[in-house]
């Protein structure tokens, strides 16, 4: 395992197991032709225009001080694609593109702070990405510059989550 590798089974490894009771909160896509389980439209892609896909977060559990999303390619690890901390749990909406005032993009696999466009080796098939929305009884405390580990232990300590899955293969 190269550092990368074993860092994000780790967090796949530790994220807190959620049960049906649990899941309160619900996240959606808002973008056209993707229900939950489909394949992600190609404009979201980097096949695409590599745009951050539109996203809500409803049904925020009283007493969230804030929400936390996190994107993993689940057929490659677990590589983060995408982590955006301080989500207001009264503005949870994303538009394609942007993420909500007040949140803030954190360093990713790729080492940059944005969405890091599905863009899976081409002849590796279908790749699932999950979009996990942690609510969270207190700031995280996350930044910018956070490490996986910080991201971990938030994520073990969200009172609940919800996900939304997509898939991608690059043509």
């Amino acid at each position: 395992y190269t550092p990368a590798i074993k860092a994000a089974q780790e967090l796949i490894d530790t994220t807190p197991e959620v049960t049906e009771a649990q899941q309160t909160a619900s996240l959606s896509s808002a973008a056209p032709g993707w229900a939950p389980g489909e394949p992600i439209p190609v404009e979201f892609t980097c096949q695409g225009t590599a745009t951050s896909p539109p996203l809500a977060i409803v049904g925020v559990p009283e007493g969230t001080a804030e929400l936390l999303l996190v994107v993993r390619d689940l057929g490659d690890d677990g590589y983060l694609q995408w982590v955006v901390a301080g989500i207001a749990p009264g503005d949870p909406s994303f538009s394609a593109g942007s993420i909500p005032a007040g949140a803030e993009q954190l360093y990713n696999d790729g080492d940059v702070t944005s969405w890091r466009a599905p863009c899976p080796p081409a002849g590796t098939g279908r790749h699932a990405y999950e979009f996990t929305a942690y609510a969270l009884a207190q700031p995280s405390g996350l930044g910018t510059d956070s490490s996986r580990t910080a991201i971990v232990s938030v994520a073990q300590n969200a009172a609940s989550s919800a996900s939304l899955v997509g898939t991608y293969a690059r043509g």
